[in-house]
């Protein structure tokens, strides 16, 4: 069972992917992005990330279409607040 999401993140959050996210999207380990909407889907987190995806969307209107990806939260990481 995924882990729901616990309060750790926060829109406007910059974020890195640890592990890659390919099973239906295309999210590698390494790509960075910033969180655009937090909902009570599963997966809940999304991220608009810093390149345009193939297959990507919009995380129901909260950043450009083919930029967003919704995340479980095991699979990013904050990063830095001056990266």
């Amino acid at each position: 069972m995924r882990r729901k999401y616990v309060g750790q993140f926060s829109v406007g959050d910059r974020v890195v992917c640890i592990k890659s996210y390919s099973s239906t999207g295309p999210i590698f380990e390494g790509m960075t992005g910033v969180v655009c909407h937090i909902h009570n889907g599963q997966p809940n987190i999304g991220i608009r990330w810093d390149q345009q995806l193939r297959r990507g969307h919009s995380c129901h209107d909260h950043c450009e279409h083919g930029w967003g990806w919704y995340m479980w939260d095991d699979y990013i990481q904050k990063l830095a607040e001056n990266t």
